[in-house]
């Protein structure tokens, strides 16, 4: 969304997202220059780092999610990346059952997705940084109900205004529609290939898999993506002790509405 609003809604010939919108925890395995230009100015970059650990001196545009769904998500997204590449039984246990996966410590600790943080904490800081007028704070339901909403929002953000033609071409162009159609140019190839040719990883190789509309229907019956009642006990669990004494909200459901009527009011956004 952001290299669109940047580029007028017309610079979609990139081979992977990766490419226009650098990956900072990748850069060096991936041979990226993070000082160099980019398309239409204003530079972007991708983080899965909490806010504390990204790079100071930014905007940065912070997306949370419903942990439930979050979960299932990011489950169903790892097993198709990593199921044929790897074979050892732990590995393979953790992959056949999102209930195992969530007590995994990859999960727990944040490592398969924000360098070590608990997934928690993006949500606490994220929150506290709320009014600071560098930083937009968005759920994901709101964005998939309000596109369009979503993308005057971040022209605002970003000083770009939001014309009823550059809304159009970028409306369409994240589309659930659109991506899945061009799903290759948003399922990181481009960090697996450089990898590969570079031989530098850290943690693991890349395998790319598409983040659309992600539904392997090869995966079927191999797996369980089904959360169990103690699963999602334990999440509720989780957040109450990890971001209700920091930010006082009971549920993300709680969160998530009082962040709508901040936004609302333009609270948001103002220290």
């Amino acid at each position: 969304m952001l290299h669109l609003i940047k580029t007028g809604g017309d610079d979609v010939a990139f081979d992977d997202i990766d490419e226009v919108a650098p990956w900072i925890d990748f850069a060096w395995e991936v041979g990226q220059d993070l000082n160099a230009d980019q398309s239409g100015g204003t530079r972007i970059f991708k983080s899965h780092g909490v806010l504390s650990r990204v790079h100071e001196g930014c905007k940065y545009v912070c997306i949370i999610r419903d942990p439930i769904k979050m979960l299932k998500s990011l489950y169903t997204f790892i097993y198709a990346k990593m199921i044929d590449h790897v074979s050892s039984p732990m590995c393979m246990s953790l992959l056949a059952d999102v209930n195992v996966f969530y007590h995994s410590k990859g999960w727990k600790t944040g490592m398969l997705f924000s360098g070590g943080d608990s997934f928690f904490k993006h949500y606490v800081e994220f929150y506290k940084c709320r009014h600071c007028p560098t930083v937009s704070f968005l759920t994901f339901e709101d964005i998939q109900a309000d596109l369009r909403g979503t993308i005057k929002q971040m022209c605002d953000f970003v000083g770009v205004s939001p014309t009823a033609a550059l809304v159009d071409k970028v409306a369409e162009r994240t589309s659930l529609e659109w991506m899945t159609e061009h799903s290759a140019k948003f399922d990181d190839h481009m960090l697996y290939e450089r990898q590969v040719r570079l031989g530098r990883w850290g943690f693991q190789l890349n395998p790319p898999t598409s983040k659309v509309n992600l539904r392997p229907k090869s995966l079927e019956g191999k797996r369980n993506s089904e959360l169990s009642d103690e699963t999602i006990a334990g999440l509720r669990a989780d957040w109450k002790r990890l971001v209700t004494p920091e930010t006082g909200f009971e549920t993300y459901e709680d969160m998530a509405a009082a962040l709508r009527k901040e936004r609302a009011v333009g609270a948001l956004g103002r220290c």
